[in-house]
This record gives C-alpha cells, structure tokens and sequence, in this order.
C-alpha cells in the first residue's frame, strides 16, 4: 500500500478505485508505527531500523504479544509508547502485534492489553 502524507497538515490519504480516501487518525498513526518512508529523490527510510524490528520478533517470537491472541502471522512492530509522546525505537519501547491487534490499538487509543514480552 502506497500512502501519501502531506507534511503542511499531516493528512495522510490513499489512492483506492474509487479515487483518494484520506486514512482515519487511528489508521494514520498505525501505519507510522511500522512503515517505509519514501521521499522523491532519496533513499527509503524504515520507521524502525530492520535490524531492530528483527530482535523485536525474535524476542517475541514471533507472536502477537496482546493478551488472548497467539497469531504468528501478518506481524507488526508497535510503540508502547508513541514517537510523538517521547516514545523510541529501543527494543524495550516495542512489541509484536498482528495487524488486527495492531488496529484495534490504534483503534482504542492503547486500551487494549499489548504487553512487552509476554513469553
């Protein structure tokens, strides 16, 4: 999926069949969670460094941390606590959850249970 931010405003929008559709907050912030940032003329940037989203699901193995939910696959790397809250990319500031979890976090603004590690 191609997403397109416009910096001035933040607005992030996608292009569908039925012509661009601007991403809910919720989808917005999920998708700065665990990204590739692609700007014209430079090289594509990961919101996390690969090498770190790898020790993030090893340590996890490979699991989706939130409680209740053991899926292995479509996994993604989350902050506990936001970027824009001062949070970081150290591993202790990440978990795996899968999309669906991912979502619904966003979705909830945190309030379901995405602990760190959970194994």
């Amino acid at each position: 999926i191609h997403v397109h931010e416009n910096v001035a405003t933040g607005r992030m929008t996608v292009q569908t069949d039925h012509g661009e559709r601007e991403l809910s907050p919720a989808e917005s912030s999920r998708l700065r969670c665990d990204a590739i940032i692609c700007k014209p003329g430079e090289r594509n940037k990961a919101t996390i460094a690969p090498s770190t989203r790898r020790e993030v699901l090893a340590r996890d193995n490979h699991q989706c941390q939130s409680l209740g939910c053991n899926r292995t696959r479509f996994l993604e790397v989350h902050h506990l606590t936001p970027r824009v809250n001062g949070g970081t990319n150290h591993p202790d500031n990440l978990t795996t959850l899968c999309s669906v979890c991912h979502r619904l976090c966003h979705e909830q603004q945190g309030r379901i249970s995405a602990e760190q590690p959970r194994a």
